[in-house]
């Protein structure tokens, strides 16, 4: 009886880093080319079913992965964020989205520490905000403690969260302070940088 051997595989014509593999002549899957080292894949290797079960489970439809790549071209992105979109909007399987975050992980397409970097400089740019509303947003990425106060520290420090305090008192500075106060703390600034700033505006 002819077994399930593996009689050919070849590049992907279409996708970048996969690989076709064929059974007794007939195209089986489309591979990512770790897959082949990692299930030891090779021309006249004959794979019982359980094998064969295996390559197909772990096997990635480059169409997918092609997907999750123009998804990340349009913003950088959490790692939560990321497993989030695959598991409830791509409903891919537990073992498919770890090959797809280690694949991501490796070419540093997905990583905690530059989304940080990129979000906090774009909040700062972009929207009157203070550190804590961010640090809130970022936990609500998944991002670490850790991974949040070096980005804030980095691209974001109290002295610079003060100047923005400044500035937005100095632009409204016929308003009542009690109502100014009320409306930075509410964007996320620390209550003690307000109160510094108010002090200095007064000056």
């Amino acid at each position: 009886m002819k077994g399930n051997i593996i009689t050919k595989i070849a590049k992907s014509p279409k996708y970048k880093n996969y690989v076709e593999i064929y059974i007794n002549d007939k195209l089986f899957a489309t591979v990512h080319i770790d897959s082949v080292v990692e299930h030891n894949l090779y021309k006249g290797k004959t794979l019982r079913s359980i094998e064969l079960e295996n390559v197909k489970s772990n096997a990635i439809d480059p169409r997918i992965y092609e997907r999750v790549k123009r998804w990340l071209s349009l913003r950088p992105r959490s790692i939560q964020e990321f497993l989030q979109y695959a598991q409830y909007k791509l409903q891919l399987r537990q073992n498919q989205i770890e090959e797809i975050l280690n694949t991501l992980k490796s070419k540093n397409l997905l990583n905690d520490d530059n989304f940080a970097d990129w979000y906090v400089k774009n909040r700062v740019e972009h929207k009157l905000i203070g550190r804590r509303k961010i640090m809130f947003e970022l936990k609500n990425k998944g991002v670490s403690n850790q991974i949040i106060n070096k980005a804030l520290n980095k691209n974001y420090q109290t002295e610079k969260e003060i100047e923005k305090i400044m500035t937005y008192l100095q632009k409204n500075k016929h308003s009542n302070n009690e109502t100014l106060k009320m409306k930075l703390i509410n964007l996320g600034f620390d209550y003690k940088n307000i109160r510094d700033a108010l002090k200095i505006s007064k000056n």
